[in-house]
């Protein structure tokens, strides 16, 4: 065959190539951002002014943004993920593990070297989580202020029979175990929630197969002990009862793990949701929204401080200072005291304690955030 057709065929196809993803956008037949999203802003296009002004930025930038909006990025990512996952059995993204029976895992931020007990706990981290957190509840105690730590396990450790069968604990004792000692021995009121979700998963799922996160079950049982340990101080606070609420079931798009796959359209499951029966009751009812002389520390969108009052002065007063396991406890939390503000940072913040002037402050850490026990205590406000 003549040389010369063949190099315009290869020429023609080349360019057909090229040319696909430019007509799909130019029609309109990518649902780009509808099925899936990225957890990070997508690069815009820089201002044209910035090509006389630094040229090789412009041109950075521009690389960059093109490569984030390329016609069919999303399409061709997702195609890859899908082949990864049904051909070699394999996570196309890190920090995304896969599990057995549809279950998905994160593997990030140490979750994993957490459950298999490798993270290092020495004596004198010990001691430093220890010192801070005893100095934090003196300093609360001094104002008639109580403090709890609450630690919300992972999803690992509820659910270790999902897990692949490689992965499994190489020693006998967690850190959670080991600093749940140490503090439950220097009185600091401690919560740990692990037998909590241990009887919870008895009744039905606790956590989302496709989610980092417990469900509306899991964070009922969560905030149930949570109310449980306040009552004891505070007994005018009306105990959650499984009773007072409605269990519905739906299938949805995956939680936030496929969507780190891209695939939450295709990764489905069940949802299970939690409702009153009676909205208006005691204990349900809340208002939403009033205003702090503070600024939101997290200063993010996504983690705004959430503020619900009841108005009940036979309540106490309860600043949180949470993660996002507190998000799904919020509705069962929220109309149990007088106010609650749920402030999303593990930092200690004595301006807002001083504003708020709580009865109790709780502060709620995911398993695997235990290094914000190591957050120290700044000083007081003057004149507390």
């Amino acid at each position: 065959m003549n040389a010369r057709p063949m190099d315009l065929l290869r020429t023609l196809i080349f360019l057909a190539v090229l040319a696909t993803p430019l007509a799909v956008a130019a029609l309109g037949l990518e649902p780009v951002g509808v099925l899936a999203h990225e957890n990070r802003p997508m690069a815009e296009v820089p201002a044209f002014s910035r090509l006389f002004s630094d040229p090789a930025a412009y041109a950075k930038g521009l690389r960059v943004a093109f490569a984030d909006h390329f016609p069919l990025r999303e399409t061709l990512i997702r195609a890859g993920n899908r082949l990864r996952l049904a051909v070699f059995g394999e996570s196309p993204v890190p920090g995304v593990m896969l599990g057995r029976d549809g279950w998905l895992f994160y593997s990030l931020e140490h979750a994993l070297d957490d459950h298999i007990n490798v993270m290092n706990m020495s004596e004198a981290l010990q001691e430093d989580m220890t010192r801070i957190l005893v100095q934090r509840r003196d300093r609360l105690a001094a104002r008639g202020i109580a403090f709890y730590v609450v630690v919300c396990p992972d999803k690992h450790t509820v659910y270790p029979e999902y897990l692949p069968g490689y992965v499994h604990p190489l020693r006998p004792r967690s850190r959670l175990d080991i600093l749940g000692e140490r503090l439950t021995a220097a009185g600091v009121a401690f919560i740990d929630l692990r037998p909590d979700m241990a009887r919870a998963k008895v009744v039905r799922r606790a956590y989302w197969k496709t989610d980092t996160h417990w469900n509306d079950w899991g964070a009922f049982m969560g905030a149930r002990r949570i109310v449980a340990a306040l009552r004891q101080r505070f007994p005018a606070i009306a105990p959650l009862d499984e009773a007072d609420y409605a269990v519905t079931e739906s299938v949805v798009p995956g939680g936030d793990l496929a969507g780190m796959l891209l695939l939450p359209d295709i990764w489905r499951e069940t949802d299970i949701r939690l409702t009153p029966k009676n909205p208006q009751a005691p204990g349900v009812l809340a208002s939403f929204g009033a205003p702090r002389p503070y600024a939101d520390p997290a200063n993010h969108p996504d983690r705004a401080m959430v503020v619900a009052e009841t108005g009940d002065t036979r309540l106490p007063r309860v600043l949180f200072f949470r993660d996002s396991f507190s998000s799904a406890m919020i509705p069962f939390l929220a109309g149990r005291f007088q106010s609650a503000v749920f402030v999303w940072s593990h930092a200690y913040a004595p301006d807002i304690v001083a504003a708020e002037r709580p009865d109790a402050v709780v502060l709620e850490v995911v398993e695997r955030y235990q290094y914000a026990f190591c957050l120290d205590n700044p000083p007081e406000p003057p004149g507390n």
